[in-house]
This record gives C-alpha cells, sequence and structure tokens, in this order.
C-alpha cells in the first residue's frame, strides 16, 4: 500500500503494462508507446514500467476519434488528368461492355 507521503492516495495502487493495457482495451506495446511518448504518465522502475491507476483512468476518460487517422489529401476531391484519347478508349470499352458495338 502506498503512503500519503507519496504524493498518492492510498486506494491509487500501481500497474503494469498488462494491467494497464486491460483497462484502456490496447495493446501493451500500445501502452509502452505512450508513456515513452509522454502522452500516458508513468514511470519505469527497474526497466519496467508502471502506473498509477488515477493516471491511467484519466487518459481512459480523455475523448479520442475512433479509426485510423486520415492520409494527408483524403478530405479533397480526387482530380483526374483525363486526355481525349482516353475518353476514346472507355467510350469504346462501354460499346464493346454493353454490346452495342455488334
Amino acid at each position: 500500500m502506498q503512503t500519503m507521503a507519496d504524493g498518492q492516495n492510498e486506494q491509487d495502487e500501481l500497474m503494469d503494462v498488462r494491467a494497464a493495457a486491460a483497462l484502456l482495451s490496447v495493446t501493451g506495446g500500445r501502452v509502452r508507446q505512450l508513456a515513452g511518448s509522454g502522452r500516458l504518465e508513468g514511470q519505469k522502475l527497474s526497466g519496467r514500467w508502471v502506473f498509477r491507476r488515477s493516471n491511467v483512468e484519466r487518459f481512459a476518460a480523455i475523448p479520442r476519434p475512433t479509426g485510423r487517422p486520415k492520409e494527408s489529401g483524403e478530405d479533397e476531391p480526387a482530380v483526374l488528368n483525363v486526355t481525349a484519347g482516353d475518353i476514346r478508349a472507355a467510350r469504346a470499352v462501354l460499346k464493346r461492355v454493353s454490346g452495342e458495338g455488334e
């Protein structure tokens, strides 16, 4: 049990990577990545990450967008460089497929 002198609440238990990952519903690798980047507050003790439960719960409560981040330019409309020859070729293919060319 932790003491109040540590600046911790007695109920604020320490968690390892596996427990933090379970609480956050992510992999252990992701927890280490977040901790290494400073986004998730933790400490390395004897080469292993440890986290205060309150810090992990606080991190979990931060709203985040779901899914993969958008690639740059994904919201921009696609621009195609089409030549007259491309249009003629496309029309010819459409005629063959639809049976009009017979």
